[in-house]
């Protein structure tokens, strides 16, 4: 059986169904470009795909919010005002510009967008990018969604979630969110920084790894549950901990 969210996907995915052309529109008080290769990227804004999660985050006020596998930006977008600072964390250089693109409209001076993806080291990595589509792209060429498709291969920076908290060295870090196709258990691994600092966790789990991230996440001290999706499917896991 697929994931919880290579089912929904699999039914959105492909962009170019939806929009021709490029546009400028306005949702939820927030300029968005919006074209064949941003669509799916802003139906999360629309809160078509992840409501739970959507709602969850628009309560979240802080300092630093940590956006990885930001994609188009629909959350580092919508949530920079409740934020001081956002770190939008994007391997792919075309939606990396996209997240660029609608900071400047919105004259966002909070946002940073980091190129790089996520995983258990620091250096370069292969990044699988399928033709159909540039919005569901991996490190791993065995995730399934990406398997057995063709892609466009190229090279991107890869860190570890400590490397990135360490650079930007803030005393604590009010929310991570990670949406990083296939790499969650990668990114946890001896995240020891993240989770001394991180009050609240977001993270895409896969139907084969939702067990060992949930263990990880209470080993570290979190409290966890799912505001999309479920244990046996996968979805969006949250972790809180030390909150008020």
């Amino acid at each position: 059986m697929a994931s919880f969210y290579s089912i929904v996907k699999r039914r959105i995915v492909n962009p170019q169904q939806h929009f021709i052309g490029e546009s400028i529109v306005l949702v939820n008080g927030v300029k968005l470009i919006v074209n064949k290769q941003t669509s799916f990227g802003y139906y999360l804004l629309l809160k078509f795909f992840e409501p739970n999660t959507f709602e969850y985050i628009s309560q979240v006020k802080g300092n630093i919010f940590i956006d990885v596998g930001a994609n188009a930006g629909g959350y580092t977008i919508s949530f920079a005002k409740n934020f001081i600072k956002v770190l939008a964390v994007e391997p792919n250089p075309e939606m990396a510009k996209i997240i660029r693109r609608n900071s400047k409209i919105n004259n966002y001076k909070n946002i940073e967008v980091i190129e790089a993806a996520l995983s258990s080291y620091n250096g370069t990595g292969s990044f699988y990018i399928p033709n159909t589509s540039s919005q569901v792209a991996s490190l791993d060429r065995n995730w399934s969604y990406i398997k057995n498709i063709n892609v466009l291969t190229i090279q991107v920076q890869v860190m570890t979630l400590d490397t990135l908290i360490r650079n930007i060295n803030y005393p604590t870090i009010d929310l991570i969110k990670i949406d990083a196709e296939g790499m969650d258990i990668e990114i946890l691994k001896d995240a020891k920084e993240a989770f001394s600092k991180a009050k609240r966790i977001i993270i895409e789990t896969e139907k084969t790894s939702t067990k060992k991230v949930i263990e990880i996440l209470k080993e570290n001290g979190y409290v966890v549950r799912f505001l999309e999706g479920n244990e046996e499917l996968g979805g969006n896991l949250l972790a809180e901990k030390n909150i008020p």
